[in-house]
C-alpha cells in the first residue's frame, strides 16, 4: 500500500468591516486525526486546536500570493497592529464552535458520510464518496458581546499542509476564487440575534 498523507492543520479567522481580525490563546475547539483507506491510500486529515488569536502567520503568508496580493500590497491588518493599532481586538466570547471534524474518503450526504449538519438543518458536503483525499468541516459562531463589536463580519481560512511527509507550506488561504472570505463564495449563514 502506497502511503498517501495529507496533513492539514487549519485556522479560521474571522474578519470585521474593513480590518480582518484574527482568531490565540484560549482554545474554542480541540483537534483531532481521522484516517482511511480508499484506493491504494491511507489517507489521514488532522486538524489543529481552534485557538482565540490576535495574529497569524497563516493568513500573512496566505494572502501575500496571488491573487491577493494586489500591487504587492498585502489586504490584511490585524487589530491592534500597525495601521490597525487603535482597532480594539474582539472577546473569546464572541466565538463559539459547535461542531469541528476532519474527514477522508467520504464527505456526502448519507448516513455516516462525514457532511455537516448546520444550524439551518441542511447537510452540507461535497459529494464525494470513495476519494484519495479529506478536509475539515467546522461551524464557527459569532456572537458580539461589546458595544464596541462589530456586527458586520467576513471569514477567511488559512492552512498549512504537508504532503507525503514532506515539510509543512507556510500559509495557503482555502479559497476557490479571487476572494478570500468564506461567504463570497462557501456556506455561510447569516444571523441576527439582536431582536
Amino acid at each position: 500500500m502506497t502511503p498517501g498523507i495529507l496533513r492539514r492543520a487549519s485556522m479560521l479567522a474571522f474578519v470585521g468591516g474593513l480590518v480582518p481580525l484574527s482568531v490565540w490563546g484560549t482554545t474554542l475547539a480541540s483537534g483531532t486525526t481521522v484516517s482511511a483507506v480508499a484506493g491504494d491510500d491511507n489517507n489521514y486529515s488532522t486538524t489543529t486546536d481552534v485557538t482565540f488569536q490576535t495574529y497569524c502567520s497563516w493568513i500573512v503568508n496566505g494572502m501575500g500570493q496571488a491573487p491577493f496580493n494586489a500591487n504587492g500590497n498585502l489586504p490584511v491588518a490585524f487589530a491592534g497592529y500597525g495601521v490597525a493599532a487603535d482597532v480594539p481586538n474582539i472577546s473569546s466570547a464572541d466565538l463559539s464552535v459547535s461542531s469541528y471534524a476532519p474527514w477522508v474518503v467520504n464527505n456526502n450526504g448519507n448516513a455516516g458520510g462525514n457532511g455537516i449538519v448546520a444550524p439551518d438543518g441542511t447537510n452540507y458536503n461535497r459529494s464525494l464518496t470513495g476519494v484519495e483525499g479529506g478536509g475539515a468541516n467546522i461551524v464557527l459562531t459569532y456572537t458580539p458581546t461589546s458595544d464596541f463589536d462589530p456586527t458586520s463580519v467576513n471569514f477567511i481560512q488559512a492552512y498549512i499542509e504537508n504532503v507525503n511527509g514532506g515539510a509543512f507550506t507556510t500559509g495557503t488561504i482555502d479559497s476557490t476564487s479571487n476572494s478570500a472570505y468564506y461567504n463570497d463564495v462557501g456556506v455561510f449563514g447569516i444571523g441576527d440575534t439582536t431582536g
